[in-house]
């Protein structure tokens, strides 16, 4: 099945996705209202397939209560030579350092240039999540993190396997302020 417009387009009222087992190709950004939650049947039951290079897949912008649970998604892998690739699976983003009370837990991200990234963001928890086989191209430019996190607050990143990531496993930057990680396990 492919995923071509944005499944939230138009949501205000909150939402709560199950999904069974299935692999779905993204073909669209999916822009994550508040109060929303993704909920898959289990890494390696529902799959997410990235089908756009260079494409973020689940992006929240000044959202708040949001929870992605129990899935898989597969980057495309594909980096082009000499060029910054954005390809983010999770991305979380405030302007202001907000509340945004966002939770990604037990999902795995593979074959992609960043897993996740929370830049400007207040009370995120990344929790119990597989992050491998990473991908990057550039020595010194934004591939190949698996959790980067830039001058946000009060982000716990726990209980997390990373396993061949190229670049960084976990990053906190300048200016991110009073977070934590805690009992996570590299393998590189």
């Amino acid at each position: 099945h492919e995923i071509t417009t944005d499944m939230f387009s138009g949501t205000a009222k909150p939402t709560i996705i199950f999904l069974g087992a299935a692999t779905l190709t993204l073909r669209a950004i999916q822009n994550i209202p508040s109060n929303c939650a993704i909920i898959g049947a289990g890494r390696g039951i529902t799959k997410f397939v990235m089908g756009t290079a260079g494409m973020d897949s689940f992006y929240v912008l000044d959202k708040s209560k949001i929870i992605f649970k129990h899935f898989t998604h597969t980057g495309t892998g594909s980096l082009t030579p000499g060029v910054v690739d954005t390809e983010i699976p999770i991305y979380i983003e405030s302007a202001s350092q907000a509340e945004l009370n966002v939770t990604i837990e037990d999902i795995e991200i593979t074959n992609s240039p960043q897993c996740v990234y929370v830049l400007n963001a207040a009370n995120v928890k990344i929790l119990n999540n597989y992050f491998h086989d990473g991908v990057a191209d550039l020595p010194g430019d934004s591939e190949g993190y698996g959790a980067l996190i830039q001058t946000s607050k009060r982000v716990l990143v726990q209980g997390n396997h990373f396993d061949r990531i190229p670049r960084h496993n976990i990053y906190f930057t300048a200016g991110t302020t009073h977070s934590t990680a805690d009992g996570n396990i590299f393998n590189n």
